[in-house]
């Protein structure tokens, strides 16, 4: 094990103990819980199985497998859950047929749980066993299974059930008429256990035996398998529902970018079986019609309850105009992503490809938010194709299922409520509390006292994966040169400080809490004021339901009222009143900072803090480490005085739709665009190649050109376009690629890359790269991109670019006229290309070297840079530097219309 990487660990636990402490104070319970007790309890539950099956290990290695199954089926100190009983599946799996097959009988002759039963039944790797062993059964014969069936309607369901999933129809018949004359009558557990397996959200039931798995699809061979879960956590579980189908995809409405990965894991389906994990993303790509309008519904929606709730809500200090425009854009990202999920599922479901689309249930919990979403999609209640199943591991969940099955087929139940609604006090009563509340969340303020000619500096930000390397090195930075206090957005600054090159540099008294979520407190102490907005909010979303069904954004504003209460308008009401406070007291205690630094801007907790800056003669510069653009809707108006930017070129991308003078944009570079004056290309590809050599086990050919190509998460059908660009254009050469996928893009989309490979015979030529961005790109001789941003890194490591288009396709960014490179559509001309620089590399190599001579910040550290844009801001007169209230945008929302790009 490194030196350095144990090194590392002991820093960062160090640090965390540092910081933690300065938050547990004032951490949600329910934080504290998921953090901490949760993983506790999961490692005793693990332990406790490790134990169980090592026992019967330990005499597997002793006796025999045949032994082994014995013991685990007899041994009282053994849990034969349905957990240990696949544990024991998978460990027979590919040691010796006849023994799983010995395993699969003594589980079906000491066993009468429901889950075991039908679990055995449907994993491809016991279906045959059991249809043998269930095919010899006669209930009739043999008086103890009669008996236990009698006795128990789970025993009933469990054999009734397991039979419909892998009998052939005449023997599925046979055993549940043999079931129904010793059982002739039913309870509401033996139909809630028979419908988990499988019930038609369309056609009701036509046996009382077998209820609806008659017409199930698993019955039947399956061309392609549609799976919508609320979660992809437990993978074992869901691919259980695999079997009889070619192929399947998930897709799940909590997973955004489809991260979900199959390959590593122990499954019910044979290791090549066709997974294909779908994200919303692809399917709504972030330049499309659908996009845009989804955007402008949710911005309008956001919009109009601010603005009733500022003619309606009297009695209560809402924001003013200057604040409530961040509340609006909040608002309205916590639509927007949900309903993004929604409208790609239901373009998902609207192909032909899929021949059964499965709703997987797991629990309650999980569920309930999954079940109140769909069930607003009518295309579900009506399609045939559509199957409700339960893939919990606890027979409780599965026996809810009768009002899952309510709820989708009738829309979600609407909320109990007084018949006429808010009966409480007036909202003016509830002012005290919210000020109360207001008060004690405001950090406390600790004297801020020059001890030196440096300038006072307030950072705030927040920890967003994309952007906490680049937070901690602006932080070190700032911290190296001033007086430096941080304000963190949320709950959990750890992300950040734990990335910090020098963790000491900031001391936990610098560090504040800026709140961005309620804690259970304060939700009692404003429990009037939520009360009054649930009321008002249903109210709203009735107003608009009223001609018709309700459009995507109203459907989930409606299932999440009570989410969108607390974690929106309150929250941020609380949040906006607290930072005008702090800097108020700030104010009064002589320690304002002399200018706010703020990134990630685009949160709209860290942006909030630029209005209450500016009332208090405060200036401030907002940071921006990507190169930005305003055709994509989703990024924001800048309110701030200043803001920082990468390149020259993005200077002028800020200014012409970002809402902000060009004079105020200053370019400063970014801790991830950094490439040293004395950099030498050659010398540094040669010790980056060896550095992949020794770590990832990749072999670089002597005279063989390397080419790095980075994707973007768009639709497959035109970023395959781009991909066979390169793969003919360069299969005359002698090339190895290195592909590097998008973070957004799943990891079962890999195979579709190797897939086109293998068709076009250059599979051998690609590999999959480990590392990171900056590897990949220090290790190529050219650096191929599709609409990425890591085009502008890879000109500031001085590598040739070439940028891949389809003919026809526009970018909504020339990234090619920003760094000067190629822009190529055909593989004949990328073939030209790379034979020219096969023959004579000089020429593509200075061409590349002429961005960084335009752009200076690149050959500078981020320290220097940004003390240069820090001073000179500081320098200005106040009356300079604070921009005109006049100058400032009306709104966070870009301008629109957005134009339509295929990326």
């Amino acid at each position: 094990m490194p030196v350095k990487w144990v090194l590392q660990r002991i820093n960062r636990i160090y640090h965390s103990a540092r910081v933690l402490p300065r938050f547990l104070g004032d951490a949600r319970m329910a934080t504290f819980s998921k953090r901490v007790l949760a993983p506790l309890k999961r490692r005793s539950s693990q332990w406790l199985h490790f134990v169980s099956i090592r026992q019967a290990r330990l005499v597997d290695m002793v006796f025999g497998y045949a032994a082994g199954n014995r013991f685990f089926w007899s041994s009282p100190s053994m849990s034969r859950s349905w957990v240990n009983v696949e544990r024991r599946v998978f460990f027979l799996h590919g040691r010796s047929g006849k023994d799983l097959d010995h395993f699969v009988d003594l589980a079906l002759s000491h066993s009468n749980d429901f889950v075991v039963w039908t679990g055995l039944a449907r994993s491809t790797l016991t279906t045959a066993r059991v249809a043998e062993v269930l095919g010899a059964l006669n209930l009739t014969k043999d008086a103890g299974l009669a008996g236990h069936v009698r006795s128990s309607h789970m025993s009933a369901a469990a054999i009734v059930g397991a039979g419909a999933l892998c009998l052939e129809s005449s023997e599925m018949e046979r055993l549940a008429r043999e079931v129904e004359a010793i059982l002739p009558w039913l309870t509401d557990g033996y139909n809630g256990a028979i419908d988990s397996l499988g019930a038609g959200l369309q056609r009701p039931p036509t046996d009382a035996y077998l209820r609806g798995l008659p017409e199930s699809g698993f019955r039947s061979k399956k061309r392609h398998r549609l799976i919508i879960a609320s979660t992809l956590r437990d993978k074992r579980a869901l691919s259980l529902l695999f079997g009889g189908s070619d192929a399947v995809t998930l897709y799940s409405l909590s997973d955004l970018y489809g991260k979900a990965d199959f390959s590593d894991e122990q499954l019910h389906c044979e290791k090549d079986f066709p997974i294909n994990v779908e994200n919303a993303r692809s399917r709504v790509t972030r330049f499309s019609e659908e996009y845009h309008a989804l955007h402008s519904e949710t911005q309008e929606l956001a919009k109009r309850v601010h603005k009733e709730l500022a003619e309606t809500g009297k009695g209560i200090d809402w924001l003013p105009t200057d604040r409530r425009i961040f509340a609006e854009m909040n608002l309205a990202d916590r639509l927007f992503f949900p309903s993004l999920t929604l409208s790609a599922l239901r373009k998902l479901i609207a192909q032909p490809e899929f021949d059964h689309v499965i709703i997987a249930l797991s629990s309650r919990n999980e569920d309930r938010d999954l079940c109140a979403m769909i069930a607003g999609l009518e295309e579900l209640k009506t399609d045939p194709r559509v199957e409700v199943v339960s893939h919990s591991t606890s027979l409780t969940e599965r026996l809810a299922i009768p009002s899952r099955l309510a709820e989708l087929r009738s829309g979600p139940p609407e909320r109990k409520r007084p018949q006429d609604g808010y009966w409480g006090p007036p909202l003016s009563a509830y002012g005290r509390q919210l000020s109360d509340v207001i008060r004690d969340a405001t950090p406390p303020i600790i004297q801020w006292t020059r001890t030196d000619e440096k300038a006072r500096v307030l950072f705030i930000g927040a920890a967003t994966s994309a952007y906490n390397d680049s937070t901690a090195a602006y932080l070190d930075a700032l911290a190296k040169r001033y007086q430096t206090r941080i304000g963190f957005a949320g709950s959990n600054p750890l992300p950040v400080l734990n990335l910090l090159a020098d963790p000491n540099a900031i001391t936990s008294s610098d560090i504040y809490r800026l709140q961005t979520t309620l804690s259970k407190s304060q939700e009692l102490r404003l429990g009037g004021l939520k009360a009054w907005l649930d009321d008002f909010l249903t109210k709203f979303i009735r107003s608009l339901s009223i001609d018709g069904h309700p459009s995507l954004a109203v459907h989930v504003m409606s299932v999440r009222t009570p989410y969108y209460v607390r974690e929106a308008l309150i929250s941020f009401l609380i949040e906006a009143h607290l930072v005008d406070r702090w800097f108020a007291n700030m104010k009064a205690a002589g320690a304002l900072p002399d200018i706010l630094v703020m990134t990630p801007y685009r949160d709209m907790f860290v942006a909030n803090a630029a209005a209450a800056a500016r009332r208090h003669g405060v200036r401030s510069v907002a940071l921006e480490p990507h190169g930005l653009n305003a055709n994509y809707c989703r990024y924001a108006m800048i309110h701030s005085d200043f803001c920082g930017v990468t390149t020259e070129a993005f200077r002028h991308e800020s200014a012409s739709g970002f809402g902000i003078p060009l004079e105020r944009c200053k370019t400063v570079g970014s801790p991830r665009l950094t490439a040293p004056l004395d950099y030498d290309l050659q010398s540094r590809t040669n010790a980056a190649r060896n550095v992949a050599r020794n770590e990832y086990g990749y072999d670089f050919k002597h005279g063989r050109t390397v080419l790095a190509f980075f994707s973007q998460p768009t639709d497959w059908g035109q970023l395959e376009k781009v991909w066979r660009i390169l793969l003919n254009g360069s299969a005359a050469q002698d090339v190895q690629i290195l592909l590097k996928t998008h973070p957004e893009e799943a990891p079962t989309r890999a195979s579709r890359y190797f897939d086109v490979a293998r068709e076009i015979g250059v599979r051998d030529k690609v590999v999959m790269w480990k590392g990171n961005a900056k590897e990949a790109i220090e290790c190529a001789d050219i650096v191929l991109v599709a609409y990425s941003a890591t085009a502008v890194e890879a000109a500031t490591l001085r590598r040739p670019v070439v940028c891949l288009a389809p003919e026809g396709v526009d970018y909504p960014l020339e990234q090619n006229r920003i760094i000067g490179a190629p822009l190529v559509r055909t593989p004949d001309e990328l073939a030209r290309i790379l034979a020219e620089f096969v023959k004579d590399p000089s020429p593509m190599q200075a061409a590349a070297a002429k961005f960084v001579s335009r752009e200076r910040q690149v050959t500078e550290d981020i320290e220097t840079s940004l003390a240069r844009l820090v001073d000179e801001i500081v320098a200005l007169p106040k009356e300079q530097a604070l921009r005109d209230p006049r100058d400032l945008p009306e709104s966070c929302f870009l301008s629109g219309p957005h134009r339509a790009f295929q990326v």
